[in-house]
């Protein structure tokens, strides 16, 4: 399971755990409560809420405005805060990523500590949803998948102007370049484009 993934499946355990906090309700002044958000959850599944957004979800404050519950680490340590709208997750930040989700999809997440980008959105006219990674966090979108239900995700890779899709035959990977199955590698020489570790190095 990939970390955005991972980030989606988690935030339905959060939605339990922001449920547990019954004392805050919309139909009360606005107030606020502090505790553990994985008091109300498994504690498999409190696990992997502490591994996809750290271990301040054990110590927060929430507080209700309108619609909307934040939750907020109360621990000076561990920097942390969570939105959610209707018992879902919306958007979490803490020093190691910060997510934007929509219906249990992750639509924005930055890395902080691997400095990648990923964002999604979907595409009406293909009926598909398609996600690009920026591996190194310049605006450039280095590998995009796409994936809608009933179909078989495909993934791309950039190089140069060409996006060229990843294919598996007899159990290796790479690429359809000119009619021929070969490594990324093999088509990355064919078409003159450096190594990304070679960028701008000359000899």
């Amino acid at each position: 399971m990939n970390v955005r993934t991972l980030v989606a499946f988690a935030a339905g355990f959060v939605a339990a755990g922001i449920l547990g906090f019954v004392g805050i309700r919309a139909d009360r002044q606005p107030t606020c409560e502090a505790g553990d958000l994985t008091r109300a959850v498994s504690r498999e599944k409190a696990d992997e809420m502490e591994k996809t957004f750290g271990a301040w979800v054990h110590r927060v404050r929430v507080c209700r405005i309108g619609d909307y519950l934040v939750n907020v680490s109360t621990n000076s340590a561990m920097a942390g805060i969570m939105v959610a709208r209707n018992g879902a997750v919306m958007f979490t930040a803490s020093p190691k990523r910060t997510s934007v989700v929509e219906q249990n999809r992750v639509v924005y997440e930055f890395n902080h500590v691997r400095n990648e980008i990923t964002y999604a959105a979907f595409n009406a006219e293909r009926g598909v949803w398609i996600e690009n990674i920026d591996l190194n966090a310049d605006g450039t979108p280095d590998l995009r998948r796409a994936e809608a239900p009933g179909r078989t995700a495909t993934q791309e890779m950039r190089i140069g102007d060409h996006w060229l899709e990843l294919v598996m035959r007899d159990g290796r990977s790479g690429t359809v370049f000119n009619g021929q199955f070969m490594s990324f590698d093999e088509a990355r020489k064919q078409l003159g484009v450096p190594a990304p570790n070679q960028v701008g190095v000359t000899k």
